[in-house]
């Protein structure tokens, strides 16, 4: 017995524990909560007031900061009275505490229970209008057998009794009470937080059964609500069909509609709610402050949770309703927090959606439905770490089995898990650029140019990865082997095309990211470059800045551990000799060396950065004729990522490139000289040309 000093989260008493003590808190605050809810107890607060003494605990006790508390021993009812009566400086403290903390629970069952009735009052009117919802849509009248446990609500004994308005009124007049009927003595105090506790433990009482209750109706009701929810919105996309124009169709309650469509469990659809609300309510949303930076927090890790639920669900809907492409394209959730005009553009951009032809442009919802369909394997994690690899980490630390390792190798919905971990959460911030005030959902506040200007389509990332490839023309061709035996062909080496994936991620950003060059170890595999949806800054610019990323980590990829070694000739190995021996190098003069002294410690001496900064001049600039490079820096680029024949027939006459172009031009003929005796020798043969012959001819002659 005493005074005690608890630690931030340490558990002063848990259900497991026999009630011996009563505790007051002097500084902090802790946490009393069961399996249903939880509510804090303040500086004057009395813990273990509604528990009995000599049996287990009711409730968990956890400190939520650094906590003071006073002991007292509980053998009976009349200790706690003892306890307010041995402490009189305080003890108006104490009333007004247990006044508190049962106001607040009262306020908290009176939310909880208008919340029942509403949802109780919507399932009544939804069965009104399922029927003729299912002839209008054409879908089927089904009958939902788990409605009938569906219990109707019962009376609260507390909300608009007498109880309740004597506490909330002692706690309103709560000065006036303090001066004029606190202080007449110490057995006033007693009354107050004796008659409170009786009124307390009631509201505990209903809290306990709402929260049941509300259970067991969002399980009896999931069923009918997953389907309502879709058939009401096939119903509503068919009276927007009808709608003159786009711009007047209204969304409304989208969040509820994402939420019930998703069937999400109750307690994540009260707490994503719950955090969005609060976000909306907050006067400036862009704030970098510790509070604002807590709720964006809640937000993200619910949206996250709420997707993947979203998405499984999705994968056995026929028809999706258009707030749940807005969701899954954009993040939309709020009609309010993304403004009426938005709502409209996203509206039509969801409606108007076509996947790329070529199967290479992909929102993330189409990228998260060929992970888990098999297409392709996961991405790689923040540590480089594959599915396959992060699996075997995982054994290896003793985290999973053997039986566990090969069980989730295969299993879809793991893989799916580790994607959305992953590429989806740690790509979303990365791309979206300003890390500090991240949000994973779509808010009018991060809207700096119009959408119409902003949106990734296909038909815009197509075009700029053409611009690009107009002028490096092999930069996503890949050397592999060819053979026939039975045609003479032995070895011939191919130049195959590997165009990249581009994941359009749901948010409005600034950055684009290369997340990996390759899928694992096969080499033939597409990259895979990251990109908002709505992309902020310069485009051309950040898809040529990850291009030539992607050239310098391909060439690390097939080089393997020769990448950096200049006896096995590379664009990676000769651009860090020329970096690194720069000041010895006699081809280069003083004002150049210089100049890629402080080049090299703008970037760090990051080697990558200096290239890839080199290949943006080079394909800006170089490539009209402006001349900005070094002798060295143009030759091994012209080497390695050489320009397109339009492009070298233009710049053939330039004295710094004749040579280069020359030397290339050389080389091609050669290797052109090659393929024609082939193909001459094949004919002579009467063998058919194989594709691949034909694909090396065409590429040396771009």
């Amino acid at each position: 017995m005493g005074l005690t000093e608890i630690k931030k989260g340490k558990i002063l008493h848990s259900k497991d524990d026999v009630v011996h003590t009563i505790e007051i808190v002097l500084k902090g605050s802790v946490r009393m909560y069961d399996e249903f809810d939880s509510l804090n107890i303040g500086i004057g607060g009395i813990i273990g007031i509604v528990e009995k003494n000599g049996v287990n605990y009711k409730y968990d006790y956890q400190a939520n900061d650094d906590v003071t508390i006073y002991s007292y021993e509980y053998k009976n009812e009349n200790s706690v009275q003892d306890a307010i009566l041995s402490n009189p400086k305080i003890a108006p403290v104490l009333a007004s505490q247990m006044v508190q903390v049962a106001c607040n629970g009262y306020v908290y069952l009176k939310k909880k229970y208008d919340l029942a009735t509403k949802e109780y009052k919507d399932l009544q009117t939804n069965q009104s209008n399922y029927p003729g919802l299912c002839a209008l849509t054409g879908e089927p009248n089904r009958t939902f057998l788990e409605l009938y446990n569906v219990e109707k609500l019962e009376k609260s004994e507390i909300i608009g009794s007498w109880q309740a308005d004597f506490i909330i009124s002692v706690y309103k007049n709560d000065e006036k009470i303090r001066k004029g009927f606190y202080s007449i003595g110490t057995e006033m105090c007693c009354g107050v937080i004796m008659g409170t506790v009786s009124i307390f433990e009631k509201i505990l009482n209903e809290i306990k059964y709402l929260t049941e209750y509300s259970n067991n109706f969002a399980k009896s009701t999931a069923s009918f609500k997953s389907v309502y929810a879709q058939v009401k919105a096939k119903a509503d996309q068919l009276k927007r069909d009808s709608a003159v124009e786009e711009e007047n169709v209204k969304i409304e309650n989208a969040l509820d509609t994402i939420l019930e469509f998703s069937n999400v469990e109750s307690g994540l659809r009260i707490n994503f709610k719950k955090a969005i609300e609060t976000y909306m309510k907050s006067p400036n949303r862009t704030d970098a402050s510790d509070e604002m930076r807590m709720i964006r927090r809640d937000i993200s890790k619910y949206f996250y949770e709420v997707y993947l639920t979203a998405f499984k669900t999705s994968l056995t809907t026929e028809i999706l309703p258009i707030e749940l492409k807005m969701f899954f394209m954009f993040g939309f959730v709020d009609e309010k927090l993304a403004g009426e005009e938005n709502t409209a553009i996203l509206y039509k951009f969801a409606k108007n959606y076509e996947p790329d032809e070529n199967g290479r442009i992909k929102t993330i919802y189409e990228w998260l439905k060929m992970i888990y369909d098999g297409e392709v394997e996961p991405s790689r994690n923040e540590f480089d770490l594959d599915y396959v690899g992060f699996l075997k980490e995982q054994k290896a630390h003793g985290e999973i089995t053997e039986a566990e390792l090969k069980e989730k190798m295969n299993d879809s919905e793991e893989k799916l898990k580790f994607e959305v971990k992953n590429l989806f959460t740690l790509g979303s911030r990365m791309t979206f650029g300003r890390i500090s005030v991240f949000l994973p959902i779509f808010d009018s506040e991060n809207v700096q140019k119009t959408l119409e200007t902003t949106y990734m389509s296909k038909d815009v990332v197509n075009s700029l990865i053409n611009e690009i490839k107009k002028i490096d023309y092999s930069l996503f061709y890949r050397e592999t082997v060819f053979s026939d035996t039975s045609k003479g062909i032995t070895q011939l080496y191919v130049q195959k095309e590997v165009m990249p994936y581009v994941i359009l991620l749901p948010n409005i950003g600034s950055r684009m990211s290369l997340w990996q060059e390759i899928e694992g170890r096969r080499r033939a595999t597409p990259a895979r470059f990251l990109t908002s949806i709505f992309h902020t800054e310069n485009m051309f610019d950040n898809l040529l800045k990850t291009c030539g990323e992607y050239r310098w980590e391909m060439c690390k990829t097939v080089q393997g551990a020769y990448w950096n070694n200049i006896k096995d000739p590379s664009l990676t190995s000769e651009y860090c000799d020329y970096l690194q021996f720069y000041k010895k190098n006699n081809q280069l003069s003083t004002e150049q060396k210089e100049k890629l002294k402080i080049q090299l410690k703008k970037y760090s001496n990051n080697f990558r950065n200096v290239f890839v900064a080199d290949y943006m001049t080079y394909m800006k600039f170089e490539e009209k004729g402006s001349l900005r490079l070094n002798k060295i820096a143009r030759a091994i680029l012209a080497t390695y990522c050489t320009f397109s024949a339009e492009t070298r027939t233009r710049l053939k006459e330039n004295p710094q490139y004749k040579e280069l172009i020359t030397k290339h031009d050389n080389k091609i003929q050669n290797q052109l000289g090659l393929i024609a005796n082939l193909v001459k020798k094949l004919n002579n043969q009467k063998d058919e040309i194989p594709e691949e012959v034909t694909m090396q001819e065409e590429f040396l002659n771009l």
